[in-house]
């Protein structure tokens, strides 16, 4: 059993080595969030927030960082860097964020804005920022990308059911009364895409982001929901999965109907449609375990338009170590003109533009033997080595 002060020690030491590692030598209160998140369901994950922040101060200097963890402090951080631009690169900056809206997280970053506006007001700059070195990693959320807003033609298929979730959280939320729960107002945005339902909380009132995100996650569990907190580009969030009792549990399928379903559209290549999320060649290389969760695959490949089994002479069943070996070797034999993703039900896709193939769990075709043929259930040792004379087992 640690004490208090051990498990604050042991939080702080691993802030400044992400610090020294992943953020250019600084330390801000997102990341402090991001590791203890990391790090919650551990004995040392209980420190205390605000010892953890006096012991990084306190070390601060003998590690050679810089701690931006109030709201001044990265004020002035933000004067810092806005000081080292170009008028014309500062105006760009304004009128991008006005152009954003509301859908645009930098109008909603008070430090940010008011650094801004006195930026452009043309006074003349504090001493402080003659001669300053700003911090070289960016201190303010970009907004996303439409290709990153938007999901495929096959995920918007599955966009309508975490719509009804992020519709149960905002009820929720609105059940205690709390009047930010809808959606773009008063410092809290969902996000909505086919994997997840994110909530972000931005600076309101006064009140830092990890103040926020503790205030309304702490509403959605106290009605049964489960929360974890993350970070990304947007900024720190909680991921919400709703109540245990409403997550419908996802229908039967039989083997036809999971070696035939096609989220793919008709018409379109698998390599700009395929589902779920993108998996990069340094994804695989650390380890294929990491990505994909399952010991065996059963593998498709893409045929005038359908997904076919290969022929009988060509096992269909591949383990894990082939599969991301034949993903590694593809996306590195095609750098930028292929693809890999990895759906929500556990299916790999494939596709260099020219080919494509896709890999399903065999855990979601129950009952499969080795050596069988899962599309027309004969032996392999039997069966020859033509194609599967009917692609899908009847159901």
């Amino acid at each position: 059993m640690l004490t208090a002060t051990q498990r604050a020690e042991h939080m702080a030491q691993q802030v400044l080595i992400s610090a020294r590692l992943h953020n250019s030598m600084v330390v801000t209160a997102d990341l402090v969030d991001a590791v203890m998140g990391r790090d919650v369901g551990t004995e040392q994950g209980k420190a205390d927030v605000a010892t953890v922040r006096r012991i990084i101060r306190k070390r601060a200097g003998a590690e050679g960082v810089r701690v931006i963890l109030t709201e001044t402090e990265r004020y002035w951080a933000i004067r810092e860097q806005l000081h080292g631009l170009h008028k014309d690169q500062v105006d760009d900056l304004a009128d991008s964020i006005a152009a954003g809206g509301d859908d645009d997280p930098r109008g909603w970053d008070a430090e940010l804005i008011k650094a801004l506006s006195v930026r452009r007001s043309g006074r003349i700059p504090p001493e402080r920022l003659w001669g300053c070195e700003p911090v070289s990693v960016r201190l303010w959320s970009e907004p996303r990308s439409a290709e990153e807003e938007w999901p495929t033609a096959a995920e918007a298929q599955r966009l309508a059911g975490n719509e009804v979730i992020a519709g149960r959280a905002r009820a929720a939320l609105a059940l205690r009364h709390i009047g930010e729960a809808q959606q773009g107002v008063a410092g809290v945005r969902f996000h909505v895409d086919a994997r997840a339902v994110l909530l972000y909380a931005v600076d309101y009132r006064g009140w830092s982001t990890p103040v926020l995100l503790e205030y309304f996650g702490g509403a959605l569990e106290e009605s049964g929901w489960t929360t974890m907190r993350g970070i990304s580009v947007r900024g720190s969030y909680l991921r919400l999965l709703p109540p245990v009792e409403e997550v419908p549990a996802p229908a039967e399928r039989t083997w036809a109907e999971v070696l035939g379903a096609d989220p793919i559209p008709a018409g379109e290549p698998v390599l700009t449609t395929m589902p779920g999320r993108p998996v990069t060649v340094e994804a695989l290389g650390t380890g294929p375990e990491t990505v994909l969760a399952h010991e065996e695959y059963v593998v498709q490949l893409r045929s005038n338009g359908r997904w076919v089994l290969p022929n009988h002479d060509d096992p269909a069943v591949l383990s894990r170590s082939v599969v991301a070996r034949v993903r590694r070797r593809m996306l590195e034999g095609a750098p930028g003109r292929s693809g890999a993703s990895l759906d929500v039900d556990g299916t790999v896709y494939l596709s260099d533009g020219r080919q494509a193939a896709r890999y399903i769990p065999t855990g979601l075709l129950s009952g499969l033997q080795p050596g069988v043929c899962p599309g027309c259930s004969t032996a392999y040792a039997d069966n020859g080595d033509g194609p599967c004379p009917t692609e899908a087992r009847p159901a």
